[in-house]
Formats: structure tokens, sequence, C-alpha cells
């Protein structure tokens, strides 16, 4: 995860809402992710192993409104692929009522020859595809640079909901099929990249 924050745009907080619990959404992910090496790295971080070779970070992410507070989770992994230059691609779901299927749109200027072969690989990639339309994410972004491929995923579940008036706290758990996608999307993309 990179130091610099560059995490997807959340409204800027003044200052950390004071109910917020550094590590309490970690704790539950762990419970989540039983099944998986989870180690915490510190306050608001912490890494799955999905593999003996493949890990994925997570960060607690706060957002916060009016009496209340979000505490999600966003997923990362980076891995080394072919150079590509800069480039940004979002994945949404298509379908208004019921999904119909994935859009990936490329969303910052780049080589126009490496954008289209991208997302032609993307698209094309039905274990990609399959594994995304399952997931409920809230934010899709794959990054590229000369250096290779980062993935960041928001999920609706794997977060936390506080409220002041009335006081309250709820989590948001990641079901079973819910994290099987997210790994299933994180191990197709890393294959259909990294082997460029």
């Amino acid at each position: 995860m990179p130091d610099d924050d560059r995490r997807f745009a959340i409204p800027g907080l003044s200052r950390t809402p004071r109910a917020y619990r550094p590590g309490a959404l970690l704790q539950n992910l762990r419970h989540d992710f039983a099944a998986f090496n989870f180690l915490i790295l510190d306050a608001a971080k912490a890494r799955i192993g999905i593999t003996p070779n493949f890990w994925v970070d997570i960060q607690e992410c706060v957002e916060a409104h009016f009496l209340m507070h979000i505490v999600s989770a966003e997923f990362s992994c980076s891995f080394v692929g072919a150079s590509t230059g800069s480039m940004t691609i979002a994945a949404r779901h298509r379908g208004f009522l019921q999904r119909s299927g994935v859009n990936f749109v490329h969303s910052t200027k780049a080589c126009p020859v490496k954008t289209h072969t991208i997302l032609d690989r993307l698209r094309g990639c039905t274990d990609l595809t399959s594994a995304l339309m399952k997931l409920d994410f809230t934010a899709w972004e794959l990054e590229g640079t000369k250096h290779g491929w980062t993935v960041r995923v928001r999920h609706f579940g794997a977060s936390e909901v506080a409220g002041q008036l009335p006081s309250f706290r709820r989590y948001v758990p990641l079901a079973h099929a819910q994290r099987e996608a997210l790994v299933a999307s994180m191990l197709s993309l890393r294959k259909l990249l990294a082997a460029e």
C-alpha cells in the first residue's frame, strides 16, 4: 500500500471521528479470514496470505458523515507485469435492478494501443468477470505503472458503521461467498497480467 495515501477518493476528514477504533475492523476481518494467514501490520493495516507467495493488503479507511462514520476495508495487491506506462482502469457492474455484466472503463490518459489491449484482455477473462459479477464491490481500481500493477477493491461488506445519536455500532461481515469471489478475482487478475 503506498505511503502517500493514494486511496479511492473519500470525503476529506478535518479530524478522525472520536468514535473510530483503529484496528476494530481488522479484528472482525481476522475472523472472516480465519482460514488464511492473517498478519496485523499496524493499528489500521493487515496482510492476508492467499497463497505462500501471494499476499493481499488491507487498509482501514474512514469516512465521516453527520453524527456517524463508516470504516471500510480497502483490499489491495501489487504484482510485477509488463511495463504499460501510467494507466488507471475502473470496473463497474452493468444493469440497474439486476447485474448484466461488468464494464471496464479507462479513466486516465495513456497510450491508446496499450489501453485497448489491456481492456480487451480484462473483458475476455471469464474467470475475472465471473468473480466480479458475484462480488458486491463499491469500488474497483486497477493502476498500471512502469513497475507493474496494483488493484484496489472496496467491498460493501467488511465494514463498520458507527453512529452517535442514537449510539450504535454495526459490523457488516464479509460473507463466505463474497470472500471466495474476492480471492478468485485477485488470483485471476494476477494470472492474467503478471504473466505478460
